[in-house]
């Protein structure tokens, strides 16, 4: 694995993901919300957004987190690896609550400077039906991917998915 495109619904780790796997297999990660949003949750020009997928995409190594379907083109041709979290939104819909009262005003580590945290209702509405709307879609990108495609559907295999990489014999 030396690029892994990561997505999934809000509040299923994407983020935590990229950074436990970019860690992992010693590769830099990136947060694909960093180069959609501007300060303020501006949304950044669509040309700039996709130069940026594509320069990202590009190098050598990665992992990158987040949706935005509409780089998935770009991504998946040069990705090794995909992995879909597809947890239920009974997981997820808590964390994404508990994420935005506990780190309300801040701005968390994967979003630029000046998106601070927020209790936004559209947002909530999003990650509420996310799942729903998202699911059949995602699983159809996994399915067609061409390379190694994984879908982990529950906090506990995607903990023993890092676990077993972390225990796997480094490779050259």
């Amino acid at each position: 694995m030396r690029r892994v495109a990561i997505f999934g619904p809000p509040g299923s780790g994407k983020s935590t993901l990229a950074r436990k796997l970019g860690a992992a297999l010693d590769v830099p990660h990136f947060h694909l919300d960093q180069a959609f949003w501007r300060a303020g949750w501006i949304e950044a020009p669509y040309d700039t957004f996709c130069a940026e997928v594509a320069r990202l995409s590009a190098l050598d190594a990665w992992v990158i987190d987040g949706n935005y379907s509409r780089t998935f083109g770009v991504r998946f041709a040069r990705a090794d690896t995909a992995i879909y979290l597809d947890l239920p939104v009974w997981i997820t819909l808590p964390r994404v609550i508990w994420r935005a009262a506990t780190q309300y005003g801040q701005t968390r580590i994967d979003m630029p400077t000046g998106c601070a945290e927020r209790i936004d209702p559209a947002f909530l509405k999003h990650a509420l039906l996310w799942r729903r709307r998202n699911r059949a879609r995602m699983l159809g990108f996994i399915r067609d991917f061409p390379g190694n495609g994984l879908v982990l559907s529950r906090p506990r295999e995607i903990e023993a998915f890092l676990a077993r990489l972390s225990s796997a014999p480094p490779t050259a």
